[in-house]
């Protein structure tokens, strides 16, 4: 892997915590929500036009009222939850933020953590249309994720598979092989604005110089050359 290569600086190498969940997991999450808000007001049916509106890129509207009837056979088979579920709930509400001049829905599902993927990336192995990654598990090419970004100011983007793989063992990129896959996603900005928002997160994140004092410093510390750096910590 190539690493700040374009550039003679020195750089502090920016790591990064994601979460990733399918796209489905997603859509099945909101429905199966609007299932019970809709029973705690006693609608008959809860509205679908936004959401097939919203994931029309990906999802097609048979496959959205699919999930819809699955969950909707699901829930009448089961008893009703204890009500002090229903506080938790309210994560799933949807929120919105204005990005320049376009509306981001960024929603916060309450996924379960069976169905969450851990993974880091780099900062260096992020630009406007791909994402490398190293990450728990592996992913099936073609299939549609998202993307959350653990940062102070969280946020998610859509993105789509194109290879992943395992890690090699012999790799010196990570010291444990905690996250034994590499994968590449390119991002689809399924939804209005995510394309300003990861814009913005590249424009705000910049990788920081050490200066060139510094980095001799560091080389007569007497601690082993290692070219990959802080890389070695990355505690995967």
């Amino acid at each position: 892997m190539t690493i700040h290569k374009a550039s003679k600086d020195p750089v502090l190498i920016k790591k990064i915590a994601l979460k990733i969940w399918s796209l489905r997991t997603e859509i099945e999450e909101v429905i199966r929500f609007r299932l019970k808000e809709a029973e705690n007001r006693e609608v008959s049916s809860p509205p679908l036009k936004d959401l097939i509106d919203e994931y029309q890129g990906n999802v097609s509207p048979q496959d959205i009222e699919a999930i819809f009837k699955n969950l909707s056979s699901d829930e009448e088979g089961e008893e009703s939850e204890e009500e002090e579920e229903e506080e938790e709930e309210e994560e799933n509400d949807e929120s919105s933020e204005d990005s320049g001049s376009n509306l981001v829905i960024q929603r916060t599902p309450q996924i379960p953590e069976e169905k969450i993927t851990r993974g880091k990336t780099l900062l260096s192995e992020i630009n406007m249309e791909h994402i490398y990654l190293f990450a728990e598990d592996s992913f099936i090419e073609g299939k549609n994720v998202v993307i959350e970004f653990l940062i102070p100011k969280m946020f998610s983007l859509n993105a789509q598979v194109i290879h992943c793989r395992k890690h090699s063992m012999s790799s010196r990129v990570i010291s444990e092989q905690k996250l034994p896959y590499r994968a590449c996603f390119k991002f689809t900005f399924l939804k209005p604005g995510e394309k300003s928002l990861l814009r913005q997160f590249l424009l705000s994140i910049e990788p920081e110089k050490v200066t060139v004092q510094q980095a001799e410093d560091q080389e007569g510390s007497g601690e082993d050359d290692d070219d990959f750096g802080e890389l070695d910590d990355l505690d995967m």
